[in-house]
């Protein structure tokens, strides 16, 4: 995949990185993280040539949480508003998990609409 095509899909709202994945999945109940993290038992996206990142940076479609998604936002709004973190994230929290889960939802509500 060449490096244009690559990162205009990593851009897209239902791709996410196993990194975000992981993190968010610390934000939520038994239930949706278990939902959450059986994404990654799916194959990332390959990544272009000379992709120097980690597991962590591999991207995922996420293609089984039409049903949660709207759970999942508001989960992680409760989250950030409550000022949680999870192992990984510094002094500046989780508020942009916020924007990535709302924008995941509002493209899942787009596609029930078409």
């Amino acid at each position: 995949m060449r490096w244009e095509v690559y990162k205009q899909r990593c851009e897209q709202p239902d791709v996410v990185s196993r990194w975000m994945i992981e993190q968010t999945a610390e934000l939520l109940d038994a239930g949706l993280r278990e939902r959450l993290l059986a994404e990654l038992a799916q194959k990332p996206m390959p990544p272009p040539r000379g992709h120097l990142g980690d597991t962590r940076a591999d991207m995922f479609v996420i293609n089984d949480l039409s049903d949660v998604a709207l759970e999942i936002s508001d989960s992680v709004d409760r989250a950030v508003i409550a000022g949680r973190r999870t192992s990984a994230t510094t002094i500046h929290g989780v508020g942009r998990f916020s924007e990535i889960w709302c924008n995941y939802a509002a493209y899942v509500e787009r596609l029930a609409n078409v």
